[in-house]
């Protein structure tokens, strides 16, 4: 979807423009975005997709889904912003995450999310998802509007250990060894990135520390007799 006041590329499930922060309103007939009262293309009468949960929209038709937009940088900042409801287009239909085959026969180091601020402690699985309406952590982050419905997946390789992947979310995803977000780019979509222990990360403008724990029988050391 696109603001029809910023002309940002925002997700077709959002109520305010993540970019200028702006209420949107859609078209009745035709689902397109737009400012005033009526459509500029068809003369039918706006409405906020807020209404469409409550049961006070008025009948429409199914909205046209838009692309992806670019990632926008901005800085980190660790404060939740306050939930909305999830607007689900009615030609829309959540796609399946299906989790990749468990490769590693050993025990899967557990990869930690951790964010002391917002009282954030999470441990991923081989496969999981992370997003606002979709994946094995929406109860955690369902009040984080800049974070998409299907943000990140994370994956262990037994050759390669951990990496994440950037599933097209609109806000990217950043991996630092520091937390200093000025000069770190956003990760290139559905490409592994590998993980290190202890670094950061930054899913949308949320910052968490990653640690990896490694299980007894993954440790190698000195046998003492």
């Amino acid at each position: 979807m696109i603001c029809a006041y910023c002309k940002s590329d925002i997700d077709n499930d959002s109520f305010y423009c993540d970019q200028c922060s702006k209420e949107l309103f859609v078209c009745s007939v035709c689902g397109k975005p737009g400012k005033g009262k009526n459509c500029v293309e068809d003369g039918s009468p706006l409405f906020s997709p807020k209404q469409r949960s409550s049961g006070a929209a008025p009948g429409i038709q199914s909205p046209v889904a838009t692309p992806t937009g670019t990632p926008q940088s901005f800085p980190a900042f660790n404060q939740p912003v306050a939930q909305q409801p999830v607007f689900q287009p009615q030609t829309i239909q959540q796609p399946v995450i299906k989790k990749p085959t468990s490769r590693a026969a050993a025990p899967v180091p557990v990869l930690r999310l951790i964010n002391n601020h917002l009282k954030i402690d999470i441990d991923i699985t081989d496969g999981a998802v992370i997003g606002r309406s979709i994946g094995d952590y929406v109860s955690v982050f369902s009040q984080f509007s800049q974070v998409s419905g299907r943000h990140l997946q994370f994956i262990f390789d037994k050759n390669n250990g951990w990496s994440i992947k950037d599933l097209g979310s609109t806000n990217g995803v950043a991996i630092s060894n520091q937390s200093n977000w000025q000069q770190v780019s956003r990760l290139n979509p559905n490409i592994e990135t590998p993980i290190k222990d202890n670094a950061f990360l930054l899913i949308a403008n949320i910052e968490f520390q990653m640690k990896i724990i490694y299980p007894p029988s993954l440790i190698q050391g000195t046998k003492r007799i």
